[in-house]
């Protein structure tokens, strides 16, 4: 039946007996385990479907069956006319006009001819505009019982869940973090879920066997297949690094082995990265960086990543687009660059790129070997992309649920059971047992209470059925546990108790000619549409004396001195109910208290209020004028603008002011947000328990600038969070509003 030469003749007689025994390919590899691990499996399978005779009809009839289900639920009847386009594009693409005059149809119904094909599992594509024509490709024919079925071209609105990193088989892994993640994308409704690899711990070395409680290939499998949580949506994955391990030693592909035992819900979509359609031609690609990219800068490798997919090169032979978005997994962390301008077929280059967060606690071996930096975020993204009539992407919220606040030591591990008639006591001692193993003295001590009593009170636990055990070696008592049965999520109305929500700009500069003061009414009419809380400035309203980097002497002022500018900020800003924190700058705004000990932007808030443009409210401390606190509902909003440039990992100030803010945040000084200004860059991250903003200007780019090369980021924030009850930061829902600079060689005349 099989090639022998693979093969000797025990194995052979071995596998012919097991063949006669199984109903199906998967009960024949179940009884396998442990006989060919030597071979691999893929091949065994391989061989034996291609001898069409041995196929069981249990098997058959398993994938004609899961074909059907997908069909049904794609809710798929293709006509003639769909099949004449099919064939049609199989021989060669076609433009929208082409296909429109074929059909006799508008050309606006020509994409919902494509949206049929698309749910039916052909991953069609539709190029942007050359010359006025659309081209469209046929790229991939689905595949009979691995439907890949793209988002319609002609929906608005397309929300994803984004994951990476689970490492089922870890004893460090959060399965119910996990199943978690799962019911946050059931609520929102996301229309498929995506995992950027690493669905398994992978293959052990010997100095880390003991963090796996899960080691060979057929038992991750297999505990991947009965534990991934079971949604109403798609999930795609790829293989990540500790998935291939087992493809690179044995041929073993662990990613398509658990596709095809859950055809009605898994999809495998390749190794490392894989590309994905939404809307008309929008590209998402997913990547999962080589090894362990716990580099301190947690910027550095998403922004390695994202200029690996940019280049100036139109492809002459083939039609290969730039993604839109590209999501990075195994960064553990939460970051995310949003694109430098509003969303736009024009803007071919212009990614928004996004690290995604780990589902696994950090190890015994990663915290020995541990960078500065290198403690993980656990958690997931939930992404709304929002499309025009035309399919074309507009808009993206960013919504980022951070779960590192529960993770749980042997979370693979059942709780005990608390049991009727126990006493208080002895479920203390259950707990405490739960957390970890014990000495008896540890136990006595936390309880206040005599050896002979805990002993009589750990026999007792042992009657109600309890595995409580003596580990005479470590001289420790160990309670007993069973792997878990099923992941359990937790209740998501915990997670989200106060919410604040506000809008955050910064460096304005006015009074130099590239200001974009013009922009500031735009700022506060979208804060009044999206009713926030607050809105929070970061210092540099004005461009002060224009003596720090010679602007006066090159020309740039359009207003000089301090009067002129804040009077002409009064004469320009616009009346809102919403209250403005501001700060003030540590560079621009600042050489006026340098030079003459005047706080402009002090003296600007106290006039505001007094001609009525609303509730503005100068917050720099007594002697830090650069650094000012917004405490909302007990959440310390810390407004700072530093000094110096930027750097070439975009996160590292933010980082190194968390760690310095850290051991000082307390009741008296409640940072748990920092928003930083003076760096004219838009970047979210979340780090150690904070959010940090790195908040975007409204002037266009300088003389001082393009000195440097350096572009700026023009627009704003609307941040909406969220705090349980014990005050962690759990969601952190992210609109990033951008502007489009002015055309060259034009700049903003003064309002007269």
């Amino acid at each position: 039946m099989i090639i022998k030469r693979y093969w000797s003749e025990a194995e052979l007689n071995e596998l012919e007996r097991l063949c006669k025994d199984s109903n199906s390919l998967r009960e024949l590899r179940i009884g396998a385990i442990g006989k060919f691990n030597e071979r691999s499996w893929q091949s065994i399978e391989a061989q034996i479907r291609r001898h069409k005779d041995w196929i069981t009809h249990s098997e058959k009839g398993k994938l004609e069956k899961a074909s059907k289900e997908d069909a049904l639920e794609a809710k798929v009847d293709f006509s003639e006319e769909d099949r004449h386009l099919i064939d049609e594009l199989q021989k060669s693409p076609l433009s929208v006009k082409n296909i429109s005059q074929m059909f006799n149809v508008a050309k606006e119904d020509v994409f919902r001819l494509i949206d049929r094909l698309r749910l039916g599992g052909y991953e069609i594509e539709v190029a942007p505009e050359i010359d006025g024509e659309r081209q469209v490709f046929l790229r991939k024919e689905p595949i009979p019982g691995q439907i890949f079925r793209l988002a319609p071209i002609t929906k608005d609105e397309i929300k994803i869940l984004v994951i990476s990193d689970p490492c089922l088989g870890l004893r460090t892994q959060q399965g119910n973090l996990l199943a978690t993640a799962y019911e946050i994308g059931e609520k929102e409704e996301v229309y498929f879920a995506l995992v950027a690899g690493n669905i398994s711990a992978g293959k052990s070395s010997p100095r880390r066997l003991g963090e796996y409680f899960l080691r060979t290939f057929e038992e991750q499998v297999e505990y991947i297949i009965n534990h991934w949580p079971k949604a109403p949506f798609k999930t795609y994955l790829i293989n990540g690094p500790t998935d291939l391990t087992f493809k690179t030693d044995k041929g073993q592909n662990l990613g398509y082995a658990v596709a095809q035992e859950r055809l009605g819900d898994l999809r495998y979509r390749g190794d490392k990265e894989a590309i994905f359609l939404a809307g008309k031609d929008t590209r998402i690609a997913m990547v999962h960086i080589e090894g362990d990219a716990t580099t301190y800068t947690k910027s550095y490798p998403l922004q390695g990543v994202t200029e690996n997919y940019q280049e100036l090169i139109e492809r002459v032979l083939e039609n290969n687009l730039p993604p839109k978005i590209v999501l990075v997994g195994g960064t553990h962390s939460f970051a995310l660059i949003p694109p430098r301008f509003p969303l736009s077929p024009k803007k071919k280059r212009d990614i928004c790129s996004i690290n995604i967060p780990s589902l696994y606690s950090i190890t015994p071996t990663q915290r020995g070997k541990r960078k500065r930096g290198g403690s993980p975020v656990l958690g997931c993204w939930i992404l709304t992309l929002n499309f025009d009539k035309e399919g074309n992407l507009k808009d993206i919220l960013y919504d980022a649920r951070d779960l590192t606040a529960y993770q749980k030591k042997d979370d693979y591990l059942e709780g005990p059971e608390i049991k009727s008639g126990l006493s208080e006591e002895q479920i203390k001692i259950l707990k405490l047992l739960e957390e970890e193993p014990r000495t008896r003295g540890e136990i006595c001590r936390i309880l206040h209470k005599s050896t002979p009593y805990i002993e009589e009170l750990i026999e007792g636990l042992k009657n109600k059925g309890y595995s409580i055990i003596f580990d005479a070696a470590e001289k420790r008592i160990k309670l007993e546990k069973v792997l878990k049965r099923e992941f359990k999520s937790i209740a998501l109305d915990t997670l989200c108790v106060k919410r604040i929500k506000t809008l955050d700009f910064s460096d304005t500069h006015i009074g130099h000619k590239k200001s974009r003061w013009d922009l500031i009414p735009e700022v506060y009419r979208i804060a009044e549409e999206e009713k926030v809380d607050e809105i929070h400035f970061c210092g540099d309203l004005f461009e002060g004396p224009g003596l720090k980097h010679r602007q006066l002497i090159k020309g740039e002022m359009a207003i000089s001195g301090a009067d002129e500018q804040r009077d002409f900020a009064l004469s320009i800003w616009p009346k809102s109910r919403i209250p403005t924190k501001l700060i003030l700058g540590s560079s621009h705004d600042f050489e006026y208290l340098e030079l003459a000990g005047h706080n402009i932007t002090e003296t600007f808030a106290r006039m505001a209020a007094l001609k009525k443009l609303g509730k503005l409210e100068f917050i720099g401390e007594d002697t830090i004028w650069c650094r000012g606190m917004a405490e909302m509902k007990d959440i310390g909003n810390l407004l700072y603008h530093p000094s110096g440039g930027i750097p070439l990992g975009l996160t590292y100030r933010g980082q190194i002011n968390i760690e310095r803010l850290v051991p000082i945040v307390d009741g008296d000084f409640p940072a748990k947000i920092l928003k930083v200004g003076h760096l004219h860059i838009a970047i979210f991250m979340q780090y150690k328990g904070m959010v940090c903003l790195f908040v975007p200007c409204l002037q266009e780019q300088t003389q001082y600038l393009a000195a440097k090369g350096l572009f700026p980021w023009i627009g704003f924030w609307v941040t909406e969070l969220f705090t349980d009850a014990y005050g962690n930061i759990t969601r952190v829902i992210l609109r990033y509003v951008p502007f489009e600079p002015q055309k060259r060689n034009k700049s903003l005349k003064r309002k007269t």
